[in-house]
C-alpha cells in the first residue's frame, strides 16, 4: 500500500513540477507594448517619420527629428512599470529636459503620472546604444509622453525609439537559475 502511495505521490508531483517548469521555462521575452502603436507630438516632424519612434529599430539612425514632445497611443490601457527609450546616441550626448508621463486620458493636464524627470529629481545622462531604462511602481495607462528640450551639442531633439513593458508580469527561470521548489519536493520522494 505505501508502494502504491509513493508512486501516486510521485505521479502528482512530477505532473505539478512539469507545469511549474514549463511555465517558468517558457515565459516569453516581456512584450513591448509600444510596438508599432501610432505617434503624435507637440509639432511637425523635421526630419524623419512618426512610425521611427515605435518600430523596434535602436540604431542611432534613421531617427525622428523635431518635436519637444512626441506621444504614443496604446490604444488600451495597459499596466506599465518599465520605459526604455533612446534618443541620437551616436556620440554620447545629453539631451535636457527629459521627462516622460503616463495619462489614462491623453489630457496631460496633471492627472498624468510623471515616472522620470530631469529638471525636478532624475539626472541628466550621456545617450548611449543601451537606451535609458526607466523603472517604476505598476501604472495603469494608454498614453505615454515624453519630453526633451535639445543636448550640450546643440538645440535640436532626435527620438530614436520608445518601449513600453510589464516586466512584474513575466518571471522565467534561466540557465543557471535555480529549479522551482516542485522538483525538490520530487527529489524527496
Amino acid at each position: 500500500m505505501n508502494r502504491v502511495c509513493n508512486y501516486i505521490l510521485f505521479g502528482l508531483f512530477f505532473a505539478i513540477g512539469t507545469l511549474i517548469y514549463q511555465n517558468y521555462t517558457l515565459a516569453k521575452d516581456p512584450e513591448n507594448l509600444a510596438f508599432r502603436m501610432p505617434v503624435t507630438s507637440s509639432s511637425g516632424v523635421g526630419q524623419g517619420n512618426y512610425e521611427l519612434l515605435t518600430d523596434g529599430n535602436i540604431a542611432t539612425e534613421p531617427y525622428l527629428g523635431g518635436p519637444n514632445w512626441v506621444q504614443v497611443d496604446l490604444r488600451i490601457e495597459n499596466m506599465i512599470d518599465t520605459i526604455k527609450i533612446w534618443h541620437y546616441w551616436g556620440d554620447g550626448r545629453i539631451y535636457h529636459e527629459n521627462k516622460v508621463a503616463l495619462s489614462r486620458t491623453g489630457d496631460f493636464l496633471g492627472e498624468e503620472i510623471i515616472v522620470f524627470d530631469t529638471i525636478k529629481k532624475d539626472s541628466e545622462y550621456p545617450e548611449t546604444s543601451a537606451g535609458k531604462t526607466i523603472s517604476f511602481r505598476p501604472v495603469k495607462a494608454r498614453y505615454i509622453r515624453a519630453y526633451i528640450n535639445g543636448s550640450n551639442v546643440n538645440q535640436w531633439n532626435h527620438w530614436v525609439e520608445l518601449q513600453a513593458f510589464f516586466i512584474n508580469s513575466r518571471q522565467s527561470v534561466k540557465s543557471g537559475d535555480k529549479t522551482p521548489v516542485a522538483w525538490g519536493k520530487i527529489k524527496a520522494l
